[in-house]
């Protein structure tokens, strides 16, 4: 096993298991002081991964949405589709990173963001069109319930962004014997 493989698994396992601890004080939070609103910011791990290994970081979206689900009461069938299959709009990020490094864009914190972030929203309301809702209804209540959160990731991935020494470094570009453009 190579070191760019070993360092892959290790990153990505590491990010997972952030997910996981986050999202578990999330639920203890949760059981004590319930609000009636589920605020996260666990889909930034996501959008971490992805700034660091490009496609690779799908695999931590994914789980990500998992860990969500597990520690959710009450999740149906229903919602684990909606959220693990919205979570391949991540994808829309790596898009957004292969040509912006093509293109030699400037990065932009809200630009990265919506585009990883407003493709989950569709297909999410993707899928509940395909279980039988209203396709417009499913961007209104997915967009309103994800509207804090994205305006929250917005900001913190800015912040990263900006940040000479932080954890938004192109790790497989540096391996592949490139350059780091944030």
């Amino acid at each position: 096993m190579n070191l760019k493989f070993r360092a892959l698994i290790i990153d990505l396992l590491l990010l997972v298991a952030i997910a996981f601890i986050s999202e578990w004080m999330n639920a203890k939070a949760l059981s004590q002081y319930y609000s009636g609103f589920y605020f996260s910011i666990t889909m930034i791990i996501p959008f971490i991964a992805i700034f660091r290994w490009r496609y690779f970081g799908m695999f931590v979206s994914v789980a990500v949405s998992i860990i969500t689900l597990a520690f959710m009461n009450g999740a149906t069938m229903e919602t684990w589709l909606i959220y693990v299959f919205g979570s391949i709009g991540m994808l829309g990020a790596c898009v957004y990173l292969e040509l912006r490094d093509k293109r030699k864009w400037v990065s932009s914190g809200l630009v990265y963001t919506l585009s990883g972030y407003v493709p989950v929203i569709f297909l999410r309301a993707f899928v509940f069109y395909i279980l039988g809702q209203d396709f417009l209804s499913g961007i209104l209540i997915v967009g309103a319930n994800e509207m804090l959160n994205v305006i929250a990731i917005t900001m913190f991935v800015t912040l990263l962004m900006k940040r000479k020494n932080s954890v938004m470094v192109n790790i497989k570009s540096l391996y592949d014997g490139g350059t780091e453009h944030v």
